[in-house]
């Protein structure tokens, strides 16, 4: 059943500078690498559509899977085995039918899992109202324990475009409600029972604001981008909002900008939200400081940090590798201290678009390019890098344009090794 490989061990070190006392602290990082595969894969499934890890286990959803119909979707389980990583299950919806598009949103949390189906109760030629489905883990098998949708959902909604779960709550965006100026709901498990219980939208809505395209939840706290958003600089530039629950009401907290963003930037083109902090992609902003021909639309991402309940943009990471149109930010993860950032349209030995990924590590107060990843086996048009996830202890990063759209999905384990007798600590929320 199992279809995994164990490609290479690779050990890096840098050198990061304390301010505390201005030694020099080096860390390295020994990365194992697992290439994931669906044991029924077949070209064009797009396994790798979507992925989430928490704790031993992984979500990878393959959007054009066929079981259930063509395209119709589905999303795989893999925890750890004797040898290495497997496939434990497969999951569909109970109500799968084909074009539903199951699995091109995933979001898993301990033994609740919520995917995506965002052209499920597809209307005839008037588009798709999508919905979102709950499984959770009973010891045995997953168990779809309820399928959710909008109150007021209609055709062309794309309910499900986003889905992010955290405890007993979901989150569930729908970019296309009224006319594309986008709407996320919020469900929450009450009595045993899901219940929506707030529908968010973005204070001055205009159209095409994609407002709920990327969407992050932690606890009482939501971040939702908007990178259609031209409130700033002009169409595009993109805005990403915090909600937070007060006194049992969501209430927007703060409308985020870069502080340099311009025109078609899209920033919040992704995002992740830890603990008191904010990670953002704008995957078409410009790179200031490149002087050669072309320092338009590299992307970049922005870290923002609360401290004293004030929002604040602490860092801006640039691909100083890169170059126009990479997608440097199309796909992030935070855990903590770490970020993980994708570039899937990044060229490589192998060949136009075969992708990348990034390991950044705050020490000390300073962001630290820790590694450059790459697939073992890369290869032109893989797209290595359009969905990521991090945990404490490994990072999962997805190739949906792998072979023939099969798609794959690589998982690395994650070591931190210090030297000169200084631990750098991770801060795992």
């Amino acid at each position: 059943m199992n279809k995994k490989i164990c490609c290479f061990l690779m050990f890096l070190y840098v050198s990061v500078s304390v301010a505390k006392d201005q030694s020099e602290v080096s860390f390295g990082m020994a990365v194992d690498e697992e290439i994931l595969l669906a044991t029924d894969r077949d070209p064009a499934d797009r396994f790798g559509s979507s992925v989430s890890i928490n704790n031993n286990r992984v979500l990878v959803g393959a959007s054009n899977d066929d079981e259930n119909g063509n395209s119709a979707g589905a999303a795989y389980v893999f925890e750890p085995g004797a040898t290495g990583w497997v496939e434990t299950a497969k999951i569909i919806a109970d109500d799968g039918d084909e074009d539903d598009l199951f699995g091109r949103s995933v979001s898993l949390f301990g033994d609740r899992a919520l995917i995506g189906a965002v052209f499920e109760e597809e209307v005839t030629n008037q588009g798709s109202i999508g919905a979102a489905y709950v499984f959770e883990y009973d010891g045995m098998n997953w168990v779809q324990k309820i399928k959710l949708t909008a109150d007021d959902g209609t055709p062309g909604n794309r309910f499900g475009e986003g889905v992010s779960v955290s405890g007993n709550r979901a989150l569930i965006s729908a970019t296309g409600q009224d006319d594309d100026f986008g709407a996320v709901y919020v469900f929450d498990l009450v009595n045993g029972e899901w219940e929506q219980s707030a529908k968010l939208i973005a204070p001055l809505r205009v159209d095409d604001d994609l407002f709920g395209r990327s969407i992050s939840l932690l606890g009482d706290r939501a971040l939702i981008s908007s990178y259609g958003d031209g409130d700033v600089m002009g169409d595009r530039t993109g805005a990403v909002f915090v909600f937070d629950l007060v006194n049992g009401a969501w209430v927007e907290t703060i409308k985020l900008t870069a502080h340099d963003g311009v025109t078609d930037d899209q920033f919040g083109s992704a995002v992740s939200l830890g603990i008191d902090r904010a990670l953002i992609g704008a995957q078409l902003a410009d790179n200031p400081d490149f002087t050669g021909p072309s320092p338009v639309n590299w992307g970049a991402v922005y870290v923002f940090d609360l401290d004293n309940g004030i929002w604040s943009q602490t860092t801006k990471f640039f691909n100083e590798e890169g170059a126009a149109f990479d997608s440097f930010g199309s796909a992030v993860s935070l855990y903590g201290d770490k970020a993980l950032i994708g570039v899937e349209r990044v060229d490589g030995i192998s060949g136009f678009n075969a992708g990348a990924a990034y390991l950044y590590h705050l020490v000390e107060g300073q962001w630290v390019k820790v590694d450059k990843i790459l697939a073992s086996d890369q290869a032109a048009n893989d797209r290595f890098g359009n969905a990521v996830s991090i945990s404490d202890s490994h990072l999962l990063i997805a190739a949906s344009a792998n072979d023939s759209r099969a798609g794959s999905a690589y998982l690395y384990k994650i070591d931190l090794i210090y030297k000169n007798g200084f631990e750098i600590g991770v801060k795992n929320p």
